[in-house]
């Protein structure tokens, strides 16, 4: 017995002195993080998590916002964040946020993408036309963005049938809704924290769209030939060699 209990604090100092690794390197790229520019809608996405946090449930679609979302929204306490996951069912938001209402009574929120947003945008004249208390937020960069990701990193930058002018398009949805009788506002990304709190808090549907830079991407990124640990945006060389030797 005595030989168990040495080996088991034997393994838990070790336990501890991996975690105070763990912890250095998550300081270390947290704040590598905060200081890159192309990680500005991470930010906004933890900025707008605190505006719908009385929401019993958001629904996020497939796309660059999904990767935001599951990497920068702060839920709550009981708020459930509901993904198609790997199915990557796009136009999935809404349906589950409205499908979410009704399974909870509660407000419910939906994260979409333009490009995922048109694939059920019909389904605002069942929100108005029921009233369901959801706030939906597009996130609009006019762009498939994912798949133009891939192809400006593997197929030097021909943007087919992925942004405005190249096969695809998208619309002023907060026109879109306001033709469905929804309460909707469109905004620059560099306001959202001017309006978005304000916006957000009115009772029954309302859409919130936000516009993007047309060249946002999601990151970090695995990049084809590079390790899995050194994806873009590329961090200083001497934080990554100084983790490295860890």
């Amino acid at each position: 017995m005595a030989e168990r209990l040495a080996d088991s604090e034997s393994r838990i100092s070790s336990y501890g002195d991996w975690l105070e690794v763990c912890r250095r390197i998550r300081r270390e790229l947290t704040q590598v993080d905060d200081e890159t520019p192309e990680r500005y809608p991470n930010r906004m996405i933890a900025y707008l998590s605190d505006q719908l946090g009385d929401t019993g449930a958001v629904a996020v679609d497939v796309g660059q916002h999904m990767v935001w979302s599951y990497q920068s929204f702060h839920n709550k306490q009981d708020q459930k964040i509901l993904f198609s996951g790997g199915h990557g069912a796009m136009g999935y938001a809404l349906p589950a946020a409205i499908g979410a209402h009704y399974a909870t009574g509660k407000p419910v929120a939906c994260i979409c993408g333009d490009g995922a947003f048109q694939m059920n945008i019909q389904e605002l004249q069942w929100v108005k036309r029921e009233n369901i208390p959801v706030k939906i937020v597009v996130m609009n960069n006019e762009a498939l963005g994912m798949i133009r990701h891939l192809q400006r990193d593997y197929f030097d930058c021909v943007y087919a049938d992925t942004s405005d002018g190249s096969g695809f398009s998208s619309c002023d949805f907060s026109d879109v809704a306001k033709a469905y009788g929804i309460r909707a506002k469109r905004i620059q990304g560099e306001d959202v924290e001017k309006v978005s709190g304000e916006f957000l808090g009115q009772n029954g549907p309302e859409l919130l769209e936000i516009m993007l830079e047309n060249g946002t991407y999601a990151y970090p990124k695995t990049c084809l030939g590079e390790p899995i640990h050194n994806q873009q945006p590329y961090i200083p060389k001497q934080i990554f060699d100084e983790l490295m030797e860890i």
